[in-house]
C-alpha cells in the first residue's frame, strides 16, 4: 500500500509541473513545446524525508481533472469570464463613440491650436496616474505586474466612458442636450480625474480582487463618480478645485465600502509583505506623484491657478516634513517607508478643496503639516483598528492617505470660504459626497461578491493572472507538498520547503544548479540533473523577463 500511495503521488506531482510547462510556456525558455521532464526522468517524491534517484520513475501521466488543482480552478475560470466582459464594454464604448461623441466646433476649426499650458496639465496628470498610482503601489513584492498592469487598463477603462457621461449629467439641462457629447483636452482631463478616483479604489483592494472583480468596480464606479460629482458642483455649488470631496474622499471611502463587503479572511501578510527592491519601486511612484500634485489641483485653479500651485506646493512639503518627523517619533527613531511613501502626499489631498481659497501661505503650512501628522498616525494605529473590529483590510491605507486628509481638507474648506451660504454648501456637499460612496461601494461590493473570488493563498501574487516566474516555485512546491497532505510528516515537509524557498528567493541562488538541488535536497526531495538544468533556464528566462522575484 505504501508502495502504491508513493507511486500515486509521483504522478500527481508530474501531473502538476507537466501541467505548468504545457500551459505557462515553462522551462523551455519561451519555447511552449518545452517539456520539464528532460528526457523521461521526473521528480521523485521520498517517503519519509530520504532521498532516492529519480532515474526510473513512471512516465508522465495524462493531465489533471479540472478540479485536481484548486487555484487551475481560479484561473480558468476568469479568463473567459473578463475576456467576454471586457470585449463587450468596448464593442459598446466604440458604438456610443460613433452615435453619441463628436469633436467641437472650436476643436474642429481652431486657428490657434491647443492651449499649451491646458495641454501640460493633461500631461501631468497622466503622469500622476499612470506613473505616480501605478509605482506606488508596486511595494508587495508579488505584485508588481498587477499594480503597475491593472493601474494601466483599469484607468484607460474608466477614462473612455467618463467623458459621455459627463456630457450626459453635466451638459444636459433637463431634457435639452446636445445631439453629440464634446470629446475635447477638458473632457479628456475629466476622465482621467474618474481614473483617479478607481485607482484609489483599486488601492484599497489591491490583490485581493479578480481582475473580473476590479474590472466590474471599475465599470460601476464611474457612473456614480460622475453622478456625485454632478451633483456636487452643478446642483449644489461647491467649490473643490483639487477634488477633495469629489475624487480623494470618494474613492478612499467607495473603495472601504468595498473591503467591508468582500469575504472575509485575509493571507499571512508577512509573506507577501514588501521587500527593498519594491520599496524603491513604490518610491518612484511617490516621488513623481510628489512633483506633479501641484498640476492636480491646479489645472482648474482659473484666475487662481497661481495661488493653487503654489499653496499645494507649501503644503505637500508641510506634510513631508512632519511625516518623517512623526514617523521617526513613533518607531524609535527610525523611519518606516510605509510613511514616507504615502503620508508625504497627504498635504495634497487636503488642500484640494482650498487650494485656491487661502489667501495667505502660512496656512497652507499648517494644513500641510496636520495632514502628515494625521496620515502617519493613521498607518499606525487607525489601520490596525479597521481590521480588527471592522473587518477591514486596506492594502495600501486609502484611507490614511486619502480619506482622512480628504475630510480635512472638506473641513478647512468651510472654514475658507467667505461667507456662511458657501459655507453650508461645502459641508452639504461633504455629507452627499460621503453617502453616495458608502452606499453606492456597499452595493458594487455585494455585486462583486457574487463572482468567483481569489482563494486567500492566492492573494497579493502576480502569478494567478500573470506569465510570472515566481508562479511556477509556488506550483512545483505545492505539487511537492502534495505527497503529505495531513500527517505531521507533511508538515514538516512543507516547513523545510518554505523556509528554505524564502531564504533563497530574495537571491538568485536558485539560478545555481548545485543550490537548487540542496534547496530540495535538505527536504528529502531529489531532481535528476537534465530536471535541475530545464529548470533553470526557465528561472533565468523568467528573471530576464519579470525580473527580482
Amino acid at each position: 500500500n505504501n508502495q502504491a500511495n508513493t507511486a500515486t503521488m509521483n504522478r500527481v506531482a508530474a501531473m502538476e509541473i507537466e501541467d505548468i510547462s504545457e500551459k505557462d510556456g515553462a522551462y523551455s525558455n519561451g519555447n511552449r513545446s518545452g517539456n520539464i521532464n528532460g528526457g523521461g526522468k521526473e521528480l521523485v517524491i521520498v517517503p519519509g524525508g530520504k532521498p532516492t534517484s529519480s532515474m526510473g520513475a513512471m512516465p508522465y501521466a495524462p493531465s489533471p481533472e479540472p478540479n485536481a488543482f484548486p487555484t487551475k480552478i481560479i484561473s480558468e475560470a476568469q479568463k473567459k469570464p473578463f475576456a467576454i466582459t471586457l470585449g463587450v464594454y468596448w464593442l459598446i464604448i466604440m458604438i456610443l463613440y460613433f452615435v453619441t461623441a463628436e469633436f467641437p466646433d472650436d476643436v474642429v476649426n481652431s486657428t490657434s491650436g491647443v492651449d499649451s499650458s491646458a495641454y501640460v496639465y493633461y500631461n501631468h496628470i497622466c503622469i500622476m496616474i499612470f506613473i505616480g498610482f501605478g509605482y506606488l503601489m508596486t511595494f508587495l513584492r508579488q505584485y508588481g505586474y498587477g499594480a503597475l498592469g491593472y493601474t494601466f487598463l483599469i484607468s484607460l477603462v474608466c477614462l473612455f466612458p467618463a467623458p459621455l457621461f459627463y456630457s450626459w449629467f453635466r451638459v444636459c439641462d433637463g431634457f435639452d442636450c446636445p445631439s453629440k457629447a464634446p470629446i475635447n483636452l477638458d473632457s479628456s482631463v475629466f476622465g482621467l480625474f474618474a481614473a483617479a478616483t478607481v485607482m484609489i479604489t483599486f488601492g484599497g483592494v489591491l490583490g485581493r480582487v479578480t481582475i473580473l472583480q476590479l474590472l466590474v468596480i471599475a465599470l460601476l464606479e464611474t457612473p456614480f463618480f460622475v453622478l456625485n460629482e454632478w451633483i456636487c458642483f452643478e446642483k449644489i455649488g461647491v467649490l473643490d478645485v483639487g477634488g477633495s470631496m469629489v475624487i480623494h474622499l470618494f474613492g478612499a471611502y467607495f473603495g472601504l465600502a468595498v473591503c467591508f463587503m468582500l469575504r472575509k479572511g485575509v493571507s499571512n501578510f508577512s509573506e507577501n509583505a514588501a521587500n527593498v527592491d519594491h520599496n524603491m519601486f513604490a518610491m518612484i511612484g511617490t516621488v513623481f506623484l510628489w512633483i506633479y500634485w501641484p498640476s492636480f489641483n491646479g489645472a482648474l485653479g482659473g484666475n487662481r491657478e497661481e495661488m493653487a500651485i503654489v499653496n499645494t506646493l507649501l503644503s505637500i512639503g508641510s506634510s513631508t516634513i512632519a511625516a518623517f518627523l512623526l514617523s521617526s517619533l513613533v518607531n524609535n527613531g527610525q523611519f518606516d517607508m510605509v510613511h514616507v511613501q504615502n503620508a508625504t502626499l497627504a498635504g495634497g489631498v487636503a488642500l484640494g478643496a482650498s487650494a485656491d481659497l487661502l489667501t495667505h501661505p502660512a496656512w497652507a503650512v499648517v494644513i500641510g503639516t496636520l495632514a502628515g501628522t494625521v496620515s502617519v498616525l493613521g498607518y499606525k494605529y487607525v489601520s490596525g483598528w479597521l481590521l480588527k473590529y471592522l473587518d477591514i483590510t486596506d492594502t495600501c491605507g486609502i484611507h490614511n492617505l486619502h480619506g482622512m486628509p480628504a475630510i480635512i481638507g472638506a473641513l478647512v474648506s468651510v472654514a475658507a470660504v467667505e461667507d456662511g451660504d458657501q459655507a453650508s454648501k461645502q459641508l452639504l456637499a461633504l455629507v452627499v459626497s460621503f453617502a453616495i460612496c458608502i452606499f453606492s461601494g456597499l452595493a458594487v461590493g455585494f455585486v462583486v461578491n457574487l463572482l468567483p473570488g481569489m482563494e486567500i493563498s492566492d492573494m497579493y501574487k502576480d502569478d494567478i493572472f500573470w506569465l510570472a516566474s515566481t508562479g511556477h516555485w509556488r506550483k512545483v512546491k505545492r505539487a511537492i507538498t502534495a505527497r503529505y497532505p495531513n500527517d505531521l510528516s507533511g508538515k514538516k515537509l512543507e516547513r523545510c520547503i518554505k523556509s528554505t524557498f524564502d531564504e533563497m528567493n530574495p537571491t538568485n541562488d536558485f539560478a545555481d544548479a548545485k543550490a537548487f538541488q540542496t534547496w530540495l535536497g535538505v527536504c528529502g526531495v531529489v531532481l535528476g540533473e537534465e530536471d535541475v538544468a530545464l529548470m533553470i533556464a526557465e528561472v533565468s528566462g523568467g528573471a530576464q523577463r519579470g525580473g527580482g522575484d
